[in-house]
């Protein structure tokens, strides 16, 4: 209720805007297509008397400051903002929060520990069969944090860094294995993992590094470590975009944020376009300019060489045109033939594109369940679905419209007109067939009245 007094339960979004930037927001305009959200509603849950746990199926817990502080920690959020009566209270009494300002019936804290770049004291743990992303990533990333005081769940790493799989931690947790085959939900595996990761991760203690200097602007994060060779945790949002130079990485660990380890005392994390973003960018470039380039040139007969809102009705007469032609008798039955020929021709055309694009579309489908290209594939996963995608938009956008719309052509105007124009031969035809009937009549009946030519009666 509070938060809408200010007429949108979002308006902490623009925290940043109303602090110069001193104070973030873990709520975003692109926040719920990050990995990092179910841990926003999970830790809201926490820390808010009456949360509004927008994602399903995951362990939400009551109001408990005194845990959520340590997921604040995990996550580098540096403030807390309360207004309740039972989370100020609980706020003031935890040791990791200091009351630093209110403002109306608000109150703000500071989280202490909750540094942006963190040097690791336990080697992270790569798992293996987490690397899918989706639930293979959700279920052990938010057991992870479910749990207290194991080492971090990573998708990836390097090669000293202690290993485990899905499989090994299944069979080693019963709990976690009878929630898997009963069915009984993802909510109940997080909790059953949750209770075993302490026991079944490797635990291999490290020194950690001393990390200063840290720097942050829009695309990147700076810092300086006192040695190399030891991992550093960066608490902000894994994707795969994160490139890092004076170290190896960046390696996603959980819940959803990275870890990198310094072959240099300065190291440099930059976020910039990946190889499939920038293809994509000069792909739609170049159609443009394409497009612009075409639409300009005539073709023989002075039609368009590509219109994106042309449809094949357009080579062919109107409804209206086409029956009021009919009507008023100036079309032949030769003229009604060739208007049923070329829309048969075009429903041949677009009945073969349509199984052509089709054939297209089910192929990207194969090829990426045959191939699974990942992340660091972008070629490969370009080539897989480029052929794909161009093919279902043609088929959404022109093929399959303009097939409807040749069938609704023919059923409407073509066979009507032939229709009419049949009904009109046979009317012509029995109305001449009449008159040469009249004509023969009349001439029979002449002759036997010719004096000249009748014989005379009998007798005389």
């Amino acid at each position: 209720a509070r938060l809408g007094s200010y007429g949108t339960p979002m308006s902490p979004m623009l925290l940043p805007h109303w602090t110069d930037g001193c104070i973030g927001s873990m709520e975003g305009l692109y926040f719920e297509a990050s990995a990092t959200t179910p841990y926003h509603f999970l830790l809201q849950s926490e820390l808010s008397r009456s949360p509004s746990r927008a994602q399903r199926d995951l362990p939400y817990s009551g109001l408990d400051v005194e845990q959520g502080v340590g997921h604040l920690q995990d996550l580098g959020v540096r403030y807390y903002l309360a207004f309740t009566d039972e989370a100020v209270v609980q706020a003031q009494a935890e040791p990791r929060l200091t009351e630093i300002a209110t403002a109306g019936p608000w109150v703000m804290f500071l989280v202490a520990d909750a540094d942006l770049v963190v040097g690791l004291d336990h080697l992270p743990v790569v798992v293996d069969g987490v690397q899918g992303g989706g639930e293979e990533w959700l279920v052990p990333s938010v057991a992870w944090w479910s749990a207290d005081g194991v080492p971090l769940v990573a998708a990836d790493g390097p090669d000293e860094w202690p290993r485990s799989s899905m499989s090994a931690i299944e069979e080693s947790t019963p709990a976690l294995a009878a929630a898997i085959e009963s069915e009984a939900g993802r909510t109940s595996e997080m909790l059953a993992l949750a209770e075993a990761l302490g026991t079944v991760l490797p635990d291999e203690p490290v020194d950690a590094v001393t990390v200063r200097d840290v720097t942050t602007d829009e695309f990147g994060i700076s810092f300086s470590v006192d040695r190399v060779g030891a991992p550093v945790l960066v608490r902000t949002s894994y994707f795969p975009n994160w490139d890092v130079s004076g170290a190896e990485g960046p390696y996603r660990v959980a819940p959803n944020l990275m870890v990198v380890v310094p072959t240099d005392t300065d190291v440099e994390l930059s976020y910039g376009r990946s190889p499939v973003e920038i293809i994509g960018l000069l792909a739609t470039l170049a159609g443009l300019a394409a497009l612009v380039v075409v639409r300009r040139r005539r073709l023989p007969d002075g039609e368009p060489l590509w219109d994106l809102g042309a449809s094949p009705l357009d080579r062919l007469p109107s409804r209206e045109l086409v029956l009021s032609e009919v009507a008023a008798g100036r079309s032949s039955p030769a003229t009604i033939g060739r208007l049923s020929d070329h829309t048969t021709a075009q429903l041949e055309v677009h009945t073969r594109r349509t199984g052509q694009f089709g054939a297209a579309v089910v192929l990207s489908m194969v090829l990426h369940m045959a191939l699974d290209p990942g992340a660091g594939e972008p070629f490969l996963s370009l080539a897989v679905w480029l052929p794909g995608v161009v093919a279902g938009f043609a088929l959404l956008t022109s093929v399959l419209p303009g097939l409807g719309h040749l069938h609704v052509y023919r059923s409407t105007v073509v066979e009507p007109a032939r229709v009419a124009i049949a009904g009109e031969s046979a009317r012509t035809a029995i109305a001449g067939e009449s008159a040469r009937t009249a004509i023969a009549g009349e001439a029979a009946k002449s002759t036997s009245l010719d004096p000249d030519t009748s014989e005379p009666p009998p007798g005389d």
